[in-house]
């Protein structure tokens, strides 16, 4: 499947398909450890791990977002002072 992705041949949405279907095949069939009864708990325990992750991640750009304004507003009146004087000189 990678040879696939990296000729071209497959696109990254297909391959995750792909994968979450190989998944459940050896999950139901190979390994015997998924059922009709487990399966909606294994989906509910992975939706929560991926919302964890999702709300971290949400969290780290807002953070970055306000370590941005802040980084802006302390160097911005310094800029706005420096630049005439480069342009036109002291």
């Amino acid at each position: 499947m990678l040879l696939g992705l990296r000729m071209g041949v497959f696109t990254p949405s297909e391959i995750g398909v792909f994968a979450v279907v190989y998944g459940l095949v050896i999950g139901f069939a190979v390994y015997r450890k998924l059922s009709r009864k487990s399966f909606p708990e294994a989906l509910e325990g992975s939706l929560a791990d991926v919302g964890s992750v999702m709300f971290l991640i949400a969290l780290f750009v807002i953070v970055i977002g306000f370590v941005i304004d802040a980084t802006v507003l302390i160097f911005l009146p310094g800029l706005v002072l420096f630049v005439p004087n480069l342009i036109f000189g002291s």
